[in-house]
């Protein structure tokens, strides 16, 4: 006479409670693994953002709070590498006052980088808000306490254009870490529902039956 069957334990599947004793779980330590990662590297960045824009903050303050101008002693050596760039095809446009604007554009892009690695993604925009602020009350020092030094409403312009930049080369870089990091994890997904050795309805075997 045949004798009962014994069925093997069947795997628990997981409706967002925790696992049943004996049953395998593949999300919860992909799950804790990806959260672990993410924490990481938004504590880098926080931390990499941090200390570029201190490090951005005192550069700016050393070029532009001292009590005289930092080409004061080498306006010779400006002009000559004006004319310098003239002969070799810069245009004539390309003076001294175009020279300033600029370097005051490059001296603001890394504080709008490195600003905007500390914001929130949708108000990464602030990060140039608060550069513009600080251009403008470094320009009132100088307007108040450093007579030799000249402060005028196109520097900010230009202080503003450069943390423009900067933040958006912040943000395009985010955005494309977060589509890689995206296209990775789907990568992930995909490799562990296909991986090799786990048939379809393997989790449904059962034990053979016992007789006597």
């Amino acid at each position: 006479m045949a004798g009962h069957g014994v069925d093997a334990p069947q795997p628990a599947v997981s409706d967002g409670g925790p696992p049943a004793p004996g049953s395998t779980s593949v999300d919860a330590p992909r799950s804790a693994s990806g959260g672990a990662a993410g924490s990481t590297v938004s504590g880098a960045r926080r931390w990499i953002g941090g200390a570029g824009l201190a490090l951005g903050a005192v550069l700016v303050a050393v070029i532009t709070l001292t009590p005289d101008p930092v080409d004061s002693n080498h306006r010779a050596l400006v002009r000559e590498l004006i004319a310098f760039l003239h002969a070799h095809g810069a245009p004539p446009q390309l003076g001294y006052a175009a020279l300033e604007f600029t370097a005051n554009i490059v001296m603001f892009v890394p504080l709008g980088f490195f600003a905007a690695l500390l914001l929130p993604l949708g108000r990464a925009w602030l990060a140039a808000l608060l550069a513009v602020g600080f251009s403008a009350a470094v320009e009132a020092v100088q307007l108040l306490l450093l007579p030799a030094r000249f402060a005028t409403l196109l520097d900010v312009l230009a202080n503003a254009l450069g943390a423009a930049v900067g933040v958006g080369v912040a943000v395009l870089l985010r955005v494309c870490v977060a589509a890689r990091d995206k296209r990775l994890l789907r990568e992930a997904h995909a490799r562990a529902g296909a991986a090799p050795g786990s048939p379809p309805g393997a989790a449904s075997l059962t034990a053979p039956s016992r007789s006597r």
